[in-house]
């Protein structure tokens, strides 16, 4: 069973004195999903518990190389490793990608590898239409490899939630 990370706090994560609702939602997904992310590489969570899945949902994927980087960059010197990007790459840990994330959705797939991008639509929050225009922009996309669209749209979220092929195909 992973375990899935969301974000979406305002009160007293530092940011209740925006009063624009839409600058505080755009801080506050992102924000407490790093918080938690920050939280739980320096806490070596996956060094305890290397099987453990963790998707990290609703933020977007941008952060998560930046992040990588910051937080490697402070740990590489005192413990020789590179700690975020080690964590990442040798465990089941899991970004959402947005699929109209336009820069750096690119970026993302080179540094953390295709294999840890999963979509997820926000239903029953956002109207169909704008799921459907999404995938389709997003299967248009010329930056994003064919093997990336697979992996992110079917293969990683598959895999993510231990689920076979037949039970998709079931279910849909």
């Amino acid at each position: 069973m992973p375990l899935a990370v969301h974000g979406a706090p305002r009160k007293d994560v530092g940011i209740d004195f925006i009063d624009d609702p839409e600058a505080a939602f755009v801080l506050s997904h992102p924000y407490a999903v790093m918080t938690q992310f920050t939280s739980m590489i320096f806490e070596r969570v996956w060094d305890r518990f290397p099987r453990l899945k963790v998707a990290f949902l609703e933020a977007g994927c941008g952060w998560a190389p930046y992040l990588m980087e910051r937080i490697d960059r402070r740990t590489e010197d005192r413990t020789g490793r590179r700690l975020a990007t080690e964590q990442v790459r040798n465990s089941p840990i899991y970004f959402h990608a947005e699929l109209e994330e336009k820069d750096v959705l690119p970026l993302a797939l080179s540094v953390v590898g295709e294999d840890r991008f999963v979509y997820a639509s926000d239903f029953p929050h956002e109207p169909e239409a704008t799921v459907q225009r999404a995938l389709q922009g997003f299967l248009a996309r010329q930056d994003v490899s064919d093997g990336a669209k697979q992996k992110i749209l079917y293969d990683n979220v598959l895999a993510l939630y231990r689920l076979q092929p037949s039970q998709v195909a079931a279910a849909a």
